[in-house]
């Protein structure tokens, strides 16, 4: 969804502009004050390692001020596969008749050792700083 202006967005998207405005000056608020009072972003060292060393107060907030402005509607699902793979009640991968599916299912060998690739390619990436 977008909108030029928040106004403009709040209507496509079918929610109270008033509460959108405030929401948005209070958070603008909190960016002009280096903080972030509802999720606590850039609070550690850490945070500020990952944000743009280039954006002061705070590295990791930016304002809201320059349309465009978009939305994305966001439905809740659990953490199990609601959209996907069918399993049991062991995480095995199984067919509409609860049958386990040998196509999904490799041997402990060929697992342990397609983890150990994938271990050993991201350990030959790292940089130390």
């Amino acid at each position: 969804m977008r909108g030029s202006t928040l106004t403009e967005l709040a209507r496509v998207a079918g929610i109270d502009a008033g509460a959108l405005e405030a929401t948005v000056a209070a958070w603008n608020a909190d960016v002009a004050r280096g903080e972030d009072r509802a999720f606590v972003k850039g609070s550690t060292a850490y945070n500020r390692f990952h944000g743009d060393p280039e954006v002061k107060p705070n590295p990791c907030l930016g304002p809201v001020a320059t349309g465009p402005f978009y939305a994305v509607r966001v439905v809740p699902g659990d953490i199990g596969t609601f959209a996907g793979l069918r399993t049991d009640e062991h995480a095995r991968v199984v067919d509409r008749a609860a049958n386990r599916s040998a196509a999904c299912m490799p041997s402990e060998t060929t697992w342990r050792a397609s983890w150990v690739a994938t271990i050993r390619a991201a350990a030959s990436r790292l940089v130390l700083r």
